[in-house]
């Protein structure tokens, strides 16, 4: 290998590019052998620039330089920071303010100059079957419910982009009746694709016996799948329900594992085509897909479901590619990264990737909840030092987990919450690092919204990071001189809103460029709003402390012997405080996390 100082550029990925004058707004754009791929005249209009002059001299006058101002002659070089000078400023886009705005400004002025919308970049293949829906709670008494994905499918259809990025199957609206049924919702007209939609669907079918039990225990699973007969000697964090729960958990496991393969079979063609952009183009290709799907499957071990899980949906996948799909690359079993961003530590994928005890091409990362082993599932193998190697010593650096201890609700401590700053955080600094020296043909993500702010179980405050982190591993998997699928599959996420929102934002960010204006706005990383809400709890506690005391201070009026003070509760400190604590916190956790794991591979 030659010196760092004679390695070639990157002449192939995104660049950011900022407005020269001020405000210095910015946006971030792909290049490709060192030249953009969109004309700098669409560009500029998302720093807020416009051509002076007429149309046929918007490119003349638009300039790219550098942080003095020179223009450049050269090419661009992946991940740089260029600016662009001359033209006027958009409508709306005033020039006197010196601070630095928001990317949520910047998308808003952005739309003033008239960059609305952007096509999708990416051709998704979706997996949904609306029977999944009948798996429902006898006693209604569970937080996994129907309604929770019935939500998001209906934020789907109602969001302004659904013609964009849904593929027919999905645009048709459906009734869920409470009794389980489902018909056609004729009061509804299904609209249909529009002319830049490159979505595609994956047929929904049972998934079969030999396939569950590729990794689910046979003896287990015999009856239930086989005659629908519920499952029993169940804890009390999971139902089932006879019939409808193995036909939902059959469908489940059936759409993830023709996503997966159907993802692989993309990459296989793209990596000979040797332009995975031009042949998923051509093609249609989906290098990526979306599953929406019921029950969640990553707490379930081979023989024991748990936490709502009935079936590993994503071992049950990730097996079938080792078993079916052995000798679809060159290269022999394919490298596959279970990406596990749900707020529990998912202890059946963990399992399953320590028993095949092959860190050379299966690999478990997860960023979740953990408070000192405080949190369910109550499991050491989740903290963040555990690299794998208690269940077989050869799975050792097989797992990476990032175990975060959080304070969300204690006034002094409420800094210590996952947040979008930290989920892109934890997902650039660790997990893009160890993907890269992986080097995955397949990453897999449990993609759970309990971490979303609102979520009664998780408790924490992530809103644009599921989208901004999400984005940018497509990113990663496309766009960076590489060719890896990508399948996202649904588990947990307990507040049908947040399940909502957090669906369409990640169907956004994996069908449209990072420079969409929809996108942009959720990239925004969001002030945790945990702090408001401790802030107003203290601020009521104080009232009523307060008036406790003077209530007790009249009481106490000529008594010898007076009671003792009532304490007054702790204040909780200002948002621009908090944040600057909150980043210091993320940094040393990333920086310990980085620290084991390079610790782990050195020993």
């Amino acid at each position: 290998m030659p010196p760092k100082r004679f390695v070639r550029p990157g002449l192939n990925g995104t660049v950011t590019l900022r407005c020269f004058q001020s405000p210095q707004l910015e946006t971030e754009a792909h290049i490709k052998k060192g030249e953009l791929t969109e004309p700098l005249s669409a560009v500029a209009v998302r720093v807020g620039l416009r051509a002076g002059g007429s149309a046929e001299t918007a490119s003349a006058e638009l300039c790219l330089a550098d942080d003095q101002g020179l223009v450049l002659m050269g090419k661009l070089i992946d991940k740089g920071v260029y600016y662009i000078t001359g033209g006027a400023p958009c409508d709306g886009t005033d020039g006197s303010s010196a601070a630095r705005v928001s990317a949520q400004d910047t998308a808003t002025r952005a739309d003033s100059c008239g960059a609305v919308m952007q096509p999708p970049d990416t051709v998704v293949a979706w997996a949904f079957d609306p029977r999944v829906l009948r798996h429902r709670s006898e006693t209604n008494r569970s937080p996994e419910t129907p309604h929770r994905l019935q939500r998001a499918v209906e934020a789907l259809q109602d969001s302004e982009r659904a013609r964009d990025i849904l593929p027919a199957e999905l645009l048709t609206p459906f009734t869920a009746h409470i009794d389980g049924s489902l018909e056609p919702d004729l009061s509804r007209a299904a609209p249909a694709a529009s002319a830049a939609n490159r979505s595609r669907w994956i047929p929904a079918r049972l998934a079969t016996h030999d396939e569950i039990c590729s990794f689910q225990d046979a003896d287990t699973y015999r009856d239930f799948l086989a005659s629908g007969t519920a499952l029993t000697n169940l804890r009390s964090d999971v139902y089932c329900c006879e019939e409808s729960s193995s036909i939902a958990a059959r469908l489940s496991a059936g759409a993830v594992i023709d996503a997966t393969a159907t993802v692989l079979r993309a990459v296989a063609a793209a990596r000979q085509c040797g332009d995975s952009d031009a042949r998923t183009e051509k093609d249609g290709l989906p290098l990526v897909s979306f599953c929406l799907v019921r029950p969640p499957g990553h707490h379930c071990t081979a023989a024991q479901p748990s936490g709502f899980c009935l079936v590993n949906n994503v071992a049950i996948a990730t097996q079938q590619l080792r078993i079916q799909h052995a000798s679809l690359l060159p290269s022999g079993l394919p490298r596959v990264a279970i990406l596990d961003l749900d707020v529990h530590f998912g202890e059946g994928t963990a399992s399953f990737v320590e028993d095949i005890a092959d860190p050379t091409t299966l690999l478990y990362l997860s960023l979740h909840r953990y408070d000192e082993q405080h949190f369910y599932p109550f499991d050491d193998r989740g903290d963040t030092a555990y690299v794998g190697g208690g269940r077989r010593p050869e799975s050792r650096r097989s797992i990476c987990n990032v175990a975060v201890h959080t304070n969300a609700q204690a006034p002094a401590k409420c800094e210590q919450v996952i947040s979008d700053h930290l989920l892109n955080s934890v997902m650039e600094r660790v997990f893009l690092p160890r993907l890269a020296e992986f080097q995955p043909d397949v990453v897999l993500v449990s993609l759970g919204f309990d971490a979303a702010y609102g979520d009664p179980l998780g408790k924490m405050a992530v809103e644009g990071g599921f989208a901004s982190s999400i984005s940018r591993l497509k990113e990663w998997c496309l766009r960076e001189g590489r060719t890896a699928g990508l399948v996202v599959v649904l588990e947990g996420g307990y507040n049908a809103e947040a399940v909502a929102q957090g669906v369409l934002s990640v169907a956004l960010a994996l069908t449209l460029p990072r420079t969409d204006l929809a996108l942009q706005r959720l990239l925004h990383e969001k002030l945790p709003k945990v702090w408001a809400d401790l802030r107003q709890r203290q601020e009521r506690r104080g009232r009523e402390a307060r008036q406790l005391q003077r209530e007790r201070t009249e009481e106490d009026a000529g008594e010898a012997s007076p009671e003792p003070s009532v304490e007054m509760p702790l204040q909780v400190p200002e948002d621009t405080l908090l944040l600057e604590r909150h980043k210091q916190w993320c940094a040393a956790l990333v920086k310990k996390v980085m620290q084991l794991h390079h610790d782990s591979a050195a020993a």
